[in-house]
């Protein structure tokens, strides 16, 4: 399973779904192909929906620093993790990868609340209606770019 970014790229948006396991190369991975894809992208929003995110016992501390501090530079950008309600884990594991992403974006948040997360990333109410059906849809397409 692991990631799987679905773009609307009018909105300059990005949802990245996480589910399953992940470990400290997945991450990696995914850091950098999403500095690849973001690349010249200025305000990039991304949402980062880990609700369904089940084993992280393969991804260390230092894995996710790593990832972290591998990001570019994304001005005017702003992340959320979405994490499911009581998981203390996993709010360790955004939150370490938020310190170091600070350094490299204007704010990130981390919510238990999709549609808190999509207001603070200022989307309109039909982003966040697109962003529902991509995000309902997304186990039937391996990637996707909407708009």
């Amino acid at each position: 399973m692991g990631f799987s970014r679905h773009w609307l790229r009018d909105h300059g948006f990005v949802l990245t779904m996480v589910r399953g396991s992940i470990n400290g190369r997945s991450l990696m991975e995914h850091v950098r192909a999403l500095n690849q894809e973001s690349h010249g992208i200025s305000g990039l929003k991304e949402l980062v929906d880990c609700r369904e995110l089940i084993d992280v016992s393969a991804l260390s501390v230092c894995g996710v620093t790593d990832a972290s501090m591998s990001e570019t530079k994304k001005p005017g950008s702003r992340l959320v993790f979405l994490l499911p309600k009581h998981s203390p884990v996993l709010y360790g594991i955004a939150r370490a990868y938020q310190m170091f992403a600070m350094e490299r974006r204007d704010a990130v948040m981390i919510s238990t609340d999709f549609v808190e997360a999509v207001q603070w990333l200022g989307l309109d109410e039909k982003s966040l209606h697109t962003i529902q059906e991509v995000a309902r849809h997304e186990s039937c397409m391996p990637e996707s770019i909407v708009g």
